[in-house]
């Protein structure tokens, strides 16, 4: 049996007061997606933070098998609004490590091509949406973390991302994704982790 990409043992996270989940453990190997379910409030992006090394777990262990950063995408995810989508993709190429020309090709494929020289505050939501994923797809990791990725995007974007993703998982790496609108990827098992 391969060693698992994500090892998760005890983990307990809590904001104040108020436990968010206890206990929690989960294993990811490689070549796997992995659908976090549960009711809003139930702690899907607080783990997704966690595991992504943004907020720190009250205990218990957040172990991985691999060196590179895990790439995080949140509709929240930090960009700077007054640089255009190439300047951002410029920019986090630096920082976050991927080849600028391989984010060139995502934000195409995303169907960014028009909107490359437009300032990411004029964007619209779902252009605003694409370019955080191409961000976070161009990075070189074994995991992917992806909190609510489906939102705001058209069919035929959602079938592009898919497809990306199942690429991703064909290579080795894999995925936790948490959303309310799961697009099921066509060959690709799904491993749902429900939060309760």
């Amino acid at each position: 049996m391969m060693k698992p990409l994500l090892d998760i043992s005890n983990l307990h996270q809590a904001y104040g007061s108020r436990s968010i989940f206890k206990n929690l453990h989960l294993t990811v190997q490689p070549k796997h997606f992995v659908w976090v379910t549960g009711p809003n409030g139930v702690g899907k992006t607080t783990l997704l933070k966690t595991i992504a090394g943004i907020l720190k777990p009250l205990s218990g262990s957040v172990n991985f098998s691999f060196k590179e950063r895990a790439s995080y995408f949140s509709p929240q995810s930090q960009v700077y609004f007054k640089m255009t989508v190439d300047e951002n993709i410029h920019f986090f190429s630096k920082i976050l490590g991927y080849t600028v020309e391989e984010a060139i090709t995502y934000a195409h494929m995303l169907g960014l091509q028009e909107s490359r020289g437009v300032m990411y505050r004029n964007l619209s939501f779902g252009q605003k949406i694409k370019t955080l994923l191409t961000l976070a797809l161009s990075q070189k990791s074994s995991l992917f973390l992806l909190d609510e990725p489906y939102t705001g995007l058209d069919q035929d974007s959602i079938t592009t991302l898919n497809a990306v993703l199942k690429n991703k998982i064909e290579e080795g790496a894999s995925v936790v994704c948490a959303t309310h609108q799961f697009n099921p990827i066509e060959g690709v098992a799904i491993q749902e982790f429900k939060l309760c």
